[in-house]
């Protein structure tokens, strides 16, 4: 993947409330701390602002990790943990050599109505999520500021399942393989849930398509069937008629050799 990611450091060494105070400290504004953030998150949660697609935000990327599952807070919350600590590693390591403390860096987020879009600011660089790729969004239930999201790697079953579901006319069945999860630093609680309710509109615009398409094929399909059995019809029809032409042609002729 073209994202950066901090390896997680297998020792752990980082007392877990001390490593997210450093990393809310380190990242955060003076005014804003982790009890100040939770109430912001449930005061936001109570207000829901309307979001349009595309919704574009600037965040800090963390990076990414293998996530637990393709769902639900304890997939993300591992992930979360693994970061935070790497990130917090780095900035003591920084601070014990007497260099600039690790900088994060800058990403555009851009929901759209097909996906995920990341582009490094820096180096112009950018990765897309499709939308049937991502399993997950939410808040980090701890740091609300953490956009968190999980893709997956959609694989298509056995060539062998594959043939006899298009045999039996049936969809080719998909599963999702390896999930990732990928976090991200918001400026604010308020960018965070716009972009969670923003991925949640992506998702709903997604599977309204994906119905309004299945829709038109079954509508297309009983079309053709119908133009199928009306042609079937006719040509019934017309046999019919012409298995009649002859039968009285015949019956004429045999009527005509009996007078003779």
């Amino acid at each position: 993947m073209s994202e950066g990611h901090l390896e997680p450091e297998a020792a752990d060494d980082i007392d877990e409330d001390e490593y997210f105070n450093e990393f809310l400290l380190a990242e955060s504004s003076p005014a804003e701390s982790v009890q100040g953030a939770a109430s912001a998150a449930s005061e936001q949660l109570k207000d829901s602002a309307e979001v349009t697609l595309p919704t574009v935000s600037v965040v800090k990327r963390l990076g990414f990790a293998p996530a637990a599952g393709i769902g639900g807070s304890d997939s993300v919350r591992g992930p979360v943990d693994q970061l935070a600590k790497a990130v917090a590693r780095l900035r003591r390591s920084s601070q014990a050599s007497g260099k600039l403390a690790t900088q994060l860096p800058r990403v555009q987020l851009t929901v759209l109505p097909h996906g995920l879009s990341v582009e490094d600011q820096e180096s112009g660089s950018s990765t897309f999520h499709p939308i049937e790729t991502i399993s997950y969004v939410a808040m980090e239930t701890r740091m609300p500021r953490l956009f968190c999201l999980v893709s997956v790697e959609i694989a298509v079953k056995s060539s062998a399942v594959q043939q006899q579901q298009q045999q039996q006319q049936q969809p080719a069945r998909t599963v999702a393989m390896n999930p990732t999860c990928h976090v991200f630093l918001c400026a604010s609680v308020s960018d965070c849930h716009s972009l969670v309710l923003a991925a949640r509109l992506a998702f709903s615009s997604s599977v309204n398509q994906t119905k309004a398409a299945a829709l038109a094929a079954r509508r297309k399909q009983q079309q053709q069937q119908q133009q199928q059995q009306r042609l079937e019809q006719k040509q019934q029809s017309e046999a019919g008629d012409a298995l009649s032409r002859r039968v009285v042609k015949l019956g004429a002729v045999t009527n005509e050799i009996e007078e003779a």
